[in-house]
């Protein structure tokens, strides 16, 4: 869905008048409507056929279907007059891990991520919280209650328990790495009208939602 969206803007941008839709449509003519299978590189050769550019299609395969770049948002939602912007930089974050508090423990239920600070801490699955600075964590309201308590970059003293080993080490709170898509017309800033026929063309009165 993120390489098709990118595509779409990309085409929209671009192409006057050209859309994903249409070239979906173009697929179907060639391939859905007379029952014939195609490929990826039959998706390729589509892609081009309908812009009249195969090295735009043959550059976007190359980056983010072959490989794995993925799209710059930011000048792509411009277009629409829309900012893609960090949505909690000054809120504390430890992982995107799970955790379980049955039993009044806190068990890590899901292996946190590479870089982020749980994972730089050393914890991961089946480990058990007791302490973060020096404050026994019970439930996961607990864990809550010190990272509110607490601000991107503060490092902390944790204990855990691996197994039946207990262990400490330091936790070094990160900032939350969420993401959001906002309208020029929320942060203060006036779209252009090219920018608001851009986004009425691309979303229409969908764009209220």
């Amino acid at each position: 869905a993120v390489i098709a969206l990118a595509l779409d803007l990309e085409i929209r941008g671009k192409y006057p008048g050209k859309t994903l839709d249409g070239y979906m449509r173009h697929m179907w003519a060639e391939h859905g409507s007379v029952d014939r299978a195609y490929t990826i590189d039959d998706l390729q050769k589509g892609l081009g056929e309908y812009l009249n550019d195969a090295a735009f299609a043959d550059d976007f395969f190359a980056k983010s279907i072959h490989g794995n770049a993925l799209p710059d948002f930011t000048p792509l939602l411009a277009q629409a007059g829309f900012e893609l912007r960090r949505s909690g930089a000054d809120s504390a974050y430890i992982g995107n891990a799970q955790f379980d508090d049955d039993g009044g423990a806190v068990t890590v239920s899901s292996s946190p991520a590479p870089g982020t600070p749980l994972y730089d801490a050393g914890l991961d699955t089946s480990d058990v919280i007791l302490t973060i600075d020096g404050k026994a964590i019970t439930s996961k309201a607990d864990l809550g209650s010190i990272l509110r308590a607490h601000k991107p970059g503060d490092t902390l003293a944790i204990t855990y328990r691996e197994r039946d080993v207990e262990r400490e080490t330091r936790l070094t709170i990160g900032s939350d790495p969420s993401i959001e898509i906002v309208a020029y017309e929320d942060i203060g800033k006036t779209p252009t009208a090219e920018q608001l026929a851009f986004r009425n063309a691309w979303i229409g009165s969908d764009a209220a939602e």
